[in-house]
């Protein structure tokens, strides 16, 4: 049984190991110029599933260490605190950009009728 317990804990560890590198490859993911936020969300989805098996291990009996707050959870923590902001950046930028797509479409679609160029000729009747 404690044997049991104890690759429970290992296997614990293993996926706070995960979780904080997937939290670092999202920080740098995100710093990136030409950053990819769908590669933000396949990483956010790992880091879910990650999530997710640590509770199942923790349910088996997997204890919680408290070196583990200091080793993952505050780097996970401070990494989160720059990240998070600069997605929401990010995201604010490209919702700007996708509105401005969407305002010049239904401009373009406003005037389509107009789009025969003028002969580009004045005449003067008053002479």
């Amino acid at each position: 049984m404690a044997n049991m317990r104890e690759n429970s804990i290992e296997a614990l560890e293993l996926l706070f190991q995960q979780l904080l590198h997937h939290t670092r490859e999202l920080a740098q993911s995100v710093v990136k110029e030409e950053a990819d936020p769908d590669h933000w969300n396949e990483l956010l989805e790992k880091r879910e599933l990650v999530k997710e098996k640590m509770e199942a291990e923790m349910s088996k009996g997997a204890v919680f260490r408290e070196e583990w707050k200091q080793q993952y959870l505050q780097p996970i923590l401070q990494i989160d605190q720059r990240t998070i902001p600069m997605m929401e950046d990010r995201k604010e930028q490209l919702s700007e950009k996708l509105n401005q797509i969407q305002r010049g479409k239904t401009i373009n679609q406003q005037y389509r009728g107009y789009s025969s160029a003028a002969y580009g000729a004045f005449f003067d009747t008053k002479k």
